[in-house]
């Protein structure tokens, strides 16, 4: 099965967020809605700061 998230892959400043957004599209699939919310968090706030780092 190929994933919607593929794309993060292509890019080493994202490719560090691949695992664990896979992780939460399984869990959505799976009907885990909380683990979906805790990794999505997680992600959105490690991306926040790296682009904080960059700037």
């Amino acid at each position: 099965m190929e994933s919607n998230l593929d794309f993060l892959n292509k890019n080493v400043l994202t490719a560090q967020y691949y695992t664990r957004a896979t992780q939460a599209e399984l869990s959505y699939v799976m009907g885990i809605y909380p683990g979906v919310l805790t990794a999505v968090r997680a992600i959105a706030e490690n991306m926040a700061r790296d682009a904080a780092n960059q700037k």
